[in-house]
Formats: C-alpha cells, sequence, structure tokens
C-alpha cells in the first residue's frame, strides 16, 4: 500500500461515510486543518473519521500518533496509515 492508494481510500471514506463534496478533497487541501475554514470539523466529527479510518483500514491507532496533532490532516492521517501497515 502506498501514500496514494491510502489518500484515494480515504476521499472515498469522506464522501461515502461523511458526505463530504468531493471538490474538496483534492491533493491541495491534504495538508489543511480539518478543523479549519476549509472542513470545518467538529468534535463529533472527528471522533467518528477516527473510528472510520480504523475500520476501513484495520488498524488501531495508538494514542503517541495523535500526539503533535498527528490526526489533524489527511495527509497526517494517511502517514499513520501507512506507519502501521508496515
Amino acid at each position: 500500500m502506498n501514500k496514494e492508494m491510502v489518500s484515494a481510500r480515504l476521499v472515498d471514506l469522506l464522501t461515502s461515510r461523511l458526505g463530504m463534496d468531493k471538490a474538496l478533497l483534492n491533493s491541495e487541501n491534504f495538508d489543511l486543518m480539518l478543523t479549519g475554514d476549509v472542513f470545518m470539523f467538529g468534535d463529533i466529527d472527528m471522533a467518528y473519521l477516527f473510528c472510520e479510518v480504523e475500520k476501513a483500514f484495520s488498524i488501531r491507532i495508538p494514542r503517541e500518533m495523535l500526539d503533535d496533532y498527528g490526526f489533524s490532516t489527511l495527509n497526517k492521517i494517511a502517514d499513520i496509515v501507512l506507519k502501521l501497515h508496515d
């Protein structure tokens, strides 16, 4: 699995499970904070996304990977998934 595959799967997850507009999910936005002005995720959205990512990729994300905003952008989430799939 590579980063492009993980990113594509994240886009599918966000559009199918969270109903996000696919137009927002372009590569330029993958480094933007999910809680910022573009995505506007709230705390419940983040918790739901966390659970959906664990389920979709069959992983358990350890607490220490959440330090320093480790789950704050789509690129950071993709990096976590890749690290746990090594």
